[in-house]
């Protein structure tokens, strides 16, 4: 076992024939770990790779260390509920209560499918297939406002070291269900009522409501 700034390695059999390109009868495999201090709950934030050579481990490392070393207090158990819980209680400052509700809302039916993930393994590829999925049950509209709000919420995190990258920057939100048609009086119909209306004695509440 040899140990140098934080990362070891380890060379082992392998018991299990994972992945065949790396050795012949998947022998003779290297394992790394790194570690990245200490994250939230006060547990060590180590990651592994294995490898056929050091160099390779190394390489991989280096990756692990890049990406983590953005968030050294991300850990496996923050999931994307405790980013928006976060980022609704103290990301908002000077908002009003109404405003942190309609966030709140928005977000709601896209945490039914993504909250639980932790924070650091969410894709932009769950983001987006999370939208799509809802995206004939609410408007457009709604869908703008989960995915902005997931956004904001997701810089707040990265803003405290919980994640290194945000993956809600990377899509646009869907187009959503179509909008039951309007109702309302084009302007050609409100004079045509208004023409028929002159002499009758709802004329001045006829105005008044098209006003």
């Amino acid at each position: 076992m040899a140990a140098s700034r934080g990362v070891s390695f380890e060379h082992k059999k392998s018991t299990e024939c994972t992945d065949a390109k790396f050795h012949r009868h998947c022998q003779g495999r290297f394992r790394g770990s790194v570690s990245l201090g200490f994250g939230a709950d006060g547990k060590r934030i180590r990651r592994r790779a294995t490898g056929p050579t050091k160099t390779a481990v190394l390489e991989t490392m280096a990756e692990l260390r890049e990406e983590l070393g953005r968030a050294p207090r991300s850990t496996r158990t923050y999931t994307v509920n405790e980013a928006v819980a976060a980022w609704l209680a103290d990301g908002l400052p000077r908002r009003s209560e109404r405003t942190k509700t309609i966030y709140k809302d928005g977000l709601a039916p896209l945490l039914a499918i993504i909250g639980q993930r932790p924070l650091r393994e969410l894709t932009a590829l769950e983001v987006r297939k999370g939208l799509e999925s809802l995206a004939g049950q609410l408007s457009t509209r709604s869908l703008q406002i989960a995915r902005n709000a997931l956004e904001r919420a997701i810089r707040f995190a990265q803003v405290h070291e919980r994640v290194g990258r945000n993956v809600a920057e990377l899509i646009e939100a869907p187009g959503g269900r179509t909008g039951r048609p309007s109702k309302s009086l084009s302007l050609v119909q409100a004079q045509a009522l208004l023409k028929a209306a002159e002499s009758s004695r709802w004329y001045c509440y006829i105005t008044l409501s098209l006003l």
